[in-house]
């Protein structure tokens, strides 16, 4: 997978993503709802391979408990699953940490320790452009969205990020290490979407959720007021074991 630095800010994205511990922030979730549709997928990037039928979409949750400040008990909570090689299943309840959304997913063997500071850029992009299509209620649009985010997690030497100018090239849900059906058109509108992403770390604030024995998810974090009015052009913020990295732009 070809490497680039965030094109904003390299030396801040560095300091933040490095930013020390302050402790391990957790909660319990219950999946309430999965809204998406069918796909069938396959993965093989020479040395691993797996393939499978699943519901791509939008993870709605209800938090039972809460030991973060940006999550509290009883808010309703919506997110999108960045593995496949684990479950979670509507009705039940899990207990995540909170962590920074380079560390999602792990322990995952090829994919362990996590995701590129590029790969979690293109999905903070992918949240600033369409995290509102992914919750307007349609299953074409929650589908889209979680399979363009498998697309950015598992995806790799084809892929070119980028120098934050222009748009990265090279995402494609019928070709490459991941690729995606769906006969409604969600993997195009996913193409669609993927073609106007970019590296350039000026995106949504997002949080991941890490289990060694559920699907580990990421969602988006709403800017306290005070940061949204300082116009900062990144913030990272220690929550948990492992860190947030806050894009804000």
């Amino acid at each position: 997978m070809k490497k680039a630095l965030i094109g904003l800010a390299p030396a801040l994205v560095i300091a933040a993503m490095s930013a020390p511990a302050l402790g391990t922030d957790m909660v319990n979730m219950t999946l309430v709802a999965l809204n998406g549709q069918g796909i069938s997928y396959d993965y093989d990037d020479g040395s691993d391979a797996f393939s499978g039928n699943t519901t791509a979409g939008l993870f709605q949750w209800v938090v039972n408990s809460s030991t973060s400040d940006d999550i509290s008990a009883g808010q309703a909570l919506n997110s999108f699953c960045v593995e496949l090689l684990q479950n979670v299943h509507v009705g039940n309840s899990y207990d995540y940490e909170v962590v920074d959304p380079t560390e999602v997913p792990a322990p995952n063997g090829f994919l362990d320790p996590g995701m590129s500071t590029e790969q979690a850029s293109m999905i903070s992009s992918l949240f600033d452009q369409h995290w509102d299509d992914a919750n307007d209620g349609s299953s074409l649009s929650a589908a889209a969205f979680q399979i363009a985010v498998w697309e950015i997690v598992y995806e790799g030497g084809q892929v070119d990020f980028g120098d934050g100018s222009s748009a990265a090239t090279g995402f494609n849900t019928q070709d490459g290490w991941f690729t995606a059906s769906n006969n409604n058109g969600a993997t195009d509108l996913a193409d669609q979407w993927l073609a106007s992403l970019f590296n350039n770390g000026v995106a949504a604030a997002l949080i991941g959720f890490f289990s060694p024995g559920a699907q580990d998810q990421i969602t988006i974090v709403p800017l306290p007021a005070p940061v949204a009015l300082a116009g900062l052009g990144l913030l990272g913020v220690g929550l948990g074991r492992r860190r947030i990295a806050q894009l804000v732009s």
